[in-house]
């Protein structure tokens, strides 16, 4: 029945022992005889019960239980729903894997880099790897070490600077830079000169007489993308040649031979011959004078040129280019001459 479902004990009784029904109630449910008469028995109820004495007036037990449901919970504990699901357990978290120690690394070899101290006169980056004899470059190292060449200056203090010099002849240098026991090399490109050039620049026209001619010419000294300041320049003696015609014929051969400076000439920075205490800023290139009859005629000098450093003794110069000087003369008594691309 609908009352047997709701029936609950007020919060306050609940646990508390049973109290039997009293006369008075138990008189209270007794109905006359004659009312009973045709009306269908009345069914007992725990609303009829009363729990507590005495009773609150006009309150039953289940409208107690009805206004607690309004107050709010009670007292005691109340069970989780049976239907309630089942909180899972929080898992732990897994522990964190420890990182691998770091391998030391190897460490990193150095590194070379260099710069000549003089400019080439091309104008290329100091940082060539072509220099010329006898050329200074600073070498420099990420980190500091012995220093050794393979040419021009052997070897140098622990440091991260090197000054070096280069060999007297050309050639592939390397050079070596060994820091914390790991070598590191570079390599340089030792250039020695190859040519001659020259350029007609003036002459000693007051001394020019029948049948001369006269220039100075300025010396230019080959490749022009290194320096050749460090060098010195000479020209060796030499016989006539290839003879041609016959007005140079009437010469003796001691007449037609070249007689240059015996001294060395000293060269600039930028690879252009400068005066010195043994040579003048030009070359002197001339017959002042020759005596007629004129005739068509020809001879030609194949000069032969050595250099060495400043730094070394003249005996140990060193052939490197032959320039040609060559002598025309025609029969109205006009002298030309020609050297190294120059002309009169």
């Amino acid at each position: 029945m609908a009352a047997f479902a709701s029936l609950q004990r007020p919060a306050a009784h609940r646990g508390a022992a049973f109290v039997p029904g009293t006369p008075e109630l138990e008189r209270r449910n007794e109905q006359p005889a004659a009312e009973a008469v045709g009306a269908p028995p009345v069914l007992w109820s725990f609303a009829d019960i009363s729990l507590t004495s005495p009773p609150p007036a006009g309150t039953t037990a289940l409208e107690v239980d009805d206004e607690q449901l309004f107050t709010g919970q009670s007292e005691d504990e109340e069970p989780e729903p049976l239907d309630a699901p089942t909180k899972s357990p929080t898992p732990a978290p897994a522990p964190k894997t420890p990182s691998p120690t770091p391998t030391p690394g190897t460490p990193a070899a150095p590194t070379i880099s260099s710069a000549t101290v003089k400019a080439a006169p091309s104008g290329g980056a100091n940082t060539r790897k072509d220099v010329g004899v006898g050329e200074i470059v600073d070498f420099s190292g990420s980190a500091a070490g012995t220093w050794t060449a393979s040419g021009g200056t052997a070897t140098g203090a622990s440091s991260t600077k090197f000054r070096w010099t280069a060999p007297a002849t050309a050639g592939s240098v390397t050079i070596t830079l060994t820091a914390g026991g790991t070598p590191v090399t570079d390599t340089v490109n030792v250039v020695a000169p190859k040519d001659i050039s020259m350029k007609n620049v003036g002459s000693h026209a007051t001394q020019v007489g029948p049948g001369g001619a006269c220039m100075l010419t300025e010396v230019t000294f080959k490749p022009l993308d290194v320096c050749l300041g460090a060098i010195q320049w000479l020209e060796v003696p030499s016989d006539a040649e290839n003879i041609t015609g016959d007005y140079f014929k009437k010469f003796t051969t001691a007449q037609l031979h070249h007689n240059p400076n015996t001294n060395y000439a000293i060269v600039d920075d930028t690879n252009v011959m400068e005066a010195g205490t043994k040579n003048a800023k030009n070359d002197h290139i001339s017959a002042h004078t020759l005596p007629g009859p004129y005739k068509d005629g020809s001879f030609e000098w194949k000069i032969p040129n050595r250099y060495k450093l400043d730094s070394e003794a003249d005996d140990k110069g060193r052939w490197f280019t032959d320039t040609t000087q060559k002598f025309s003369m025609t029969a109205g008594g006009t002298l030309t001459i020609t050297k190294a691309g120059a002309t009169t």
